[in-house]
């Protein structure tokens, strides 16, 4: 089951469901560096966490709107 038996989500390996490591880098980067206005990275793929950052001094407790972006290319397969 993805998620556990308290709620949270279980973490993968991106390799593990097809997702490019080096392109959650390229993002990972672009997050810390150029985009100051994004506070959390989360990225899911078959109901499993693949990754996840904060950032500009963003905690996982912090309440935040939230935008999903879908479709974005991050090298994934379908």
């Amino acid at each position: 089951a993805p998620v556990d038996q308290v709620g949270r989500w279980v973490l993968v390996e991106p390799a593990e469901v097809g997702v490019d490591d080096r392109a959650l880098e390229r993002a990972d980067r672009a997050a810390r560096t150029r985009l100051t206005n994004i506070t959390s990275l989360l990225v899911a793929r078959d109901g499993r966490l693949v990754f996840e950052r904060y950032y500009h001094g963003a905690t996982p407790g912090d309440r935040a709107s939230v935008y999903s972006i879908i479709g974005v290319s991050t090298g994934s397969k379908p």
